[in-house]
């Protein structure tokens, strides 16, 4: 069985949900040692991941909020989000009846450590956002951090001239994790863009008979609302998390550089050895469909 910390941006995108829900039924083979949250508002996230949980009967997953700031970037805020009364963005998959749900009293950083500290070289951290938390439990015990199996990151673009979303909102931080020493499987955009659904895969989402499910199409059915114009919804972080059970991407092993400055900041350099680059296996390839029947056979199991 694999132990992996999940720590996602969920409550924006649909797909990070949809990746916690495979994750849920794959009990037999993959462990959530717990769930952390970062960027904006991560306690709201948190109560999101929580109210999930909740919801498929697996309450005994802790859920620890992280960093809501990244260390230069800008917070991005969408024309149709509003702001919350403490004055952090409301998270768009965020609604006041998951306010009870309860997060844990510790920060994200504490937790990854105190994990790390616990089953040394065993936990896969999952990243499926911005890396600001794990770039936090670096800095506060690089040691510690080094204990840490993999890092399976869903983020970058191997080609094009583009700052995909999870290193743009905080490259810093990326980048530092980058240079962690711990090894990294990225999961890039261009591959996971792959995993789209059709509209018979939003029906079949429609028509799913699980705990979480009414939950699940009350969240799609927000994002569609949002998010007219991007449909149909594509499944970034499940293809990534699906690598810890069965993999349906091809790899190869590639230097990467990640630029900080200039109008190629957030983007990234793969396949040449530039100063500064970093060794790590990098998605090249992807079986789409494949994925998709898989994706859907462990959501109704």
């Amino acid at each position: 069985m694999k132990r992996i910390i999940l720590d996602t941006d969920i409550g924006d995108d649909i797909d990070d949900a949809f990746a916690l829900v495979m994750l849920l039924h794959q009990k037999a083979e993959v462990r959530i040692e717990g769930i952390t949250t970062v960027y904006r508002n991560s306690k709201q996230r948190a109560k999101i991941a929580r109210a999930l949980l909740s919801a498929s009967g697996n309450t005994d997953i802790k859920v620890y909020p992280g960093e809501d700031t990244p260390r230069k970037q800008k917070i991005y805020i969408a024309p149709f989000e509003t702001i919350a009364p403490d004055g952090k963005v409301n998270i768009p998959h965020y609604d006041e009846d998951m306010s009870a749900q309860e997060v844990g009293n510790i920060t994200a950083t504490e937790f990854i450590l105190q994990t790390l500290r616990k089953y040394p070289n065993e936990v896969t951290l999952v990243a499926i956002g911005p890396l600001t938390n794990l770039a936090k439990a670096f800095e506060s015990d690089p040691q510690t951090f080094s204990l840490a199996k993999e890092i399976l990151f869903m983020g970058g673009q191997f080609q094009g001239n583009y700052a995909e979303w999870n290193i743009k909102c905080d490259p810093e931080s990326a980048d530092i994790v980058f240079h962690s020493g711990v090894p990294i499987k990225m999961v890039t955009l261009e591959i996971t863009q792959r995993c789209a659904f059709s509209e018979d895969d939003i029906k079949a989402v429609e028509m799913l008979d699980t705990k979480e499910a009414p939950l699940l199409r009350r969240m799609l059915k927000k994002w569609l609302q949002v998010n007219a114009s991007r449909r149909p919804p594509i499944m970034y972080d499940p293809l990534t998390v699906s690598e810890l059970t069965c993999s349906f991407c091809s790899f190869e092993d590639v230097p990467v550089h990640l630029s900080l400055c200039g109008a190629t900041r957030g983007m990234l350099c793969c396949g040449r050895k530039e100063p500064g680059a970093v060794e790590m296996s990098v998605s090249v390839d992807v079986r789409a469909r494949e994925f998709l029947d898989h994706f859907f056979q462990t959501i109704r199991s």
